[in-house]
């Protein structure tokens, strides 16, 4: 997986290669920016290391949703 854009972005805002950065310590095997920087994801293999993550960044004031493949649309867990 990879973003040519990031390499663009992140030195402008480092902040996003924080949180991806953050994203993959804390079990996300892939984290990256999605298109042009809008939002941030991680994916993850178990949904409870997702939570543990998600936690985390919820303690700031960030906007977090957990969501699990489905086999057509998406359905979102709070």
């Amino acid at each position: 997986f990879y973003n040519r854009l990031e390499d663009a972005v992140c030195p402008t805002y480092p902040q996003l290669a924080e949180i991806v950065a953050r994203l993959q310590e804390g079990g996300a095997p892939v984290a990256m920016m999605t298109g042009s920087g809008s939002g941030v994801f991680g994916a993850f293999q178990r949904r409870n290391v997702a939570e543990r993550a998600a936690t985390a960044f919820r303690q700031g004031s960030w906007v977090v949703r957990i969501v699990d493949a489905v086999r057509a649309g998406v359905e979102f867990f709070q």
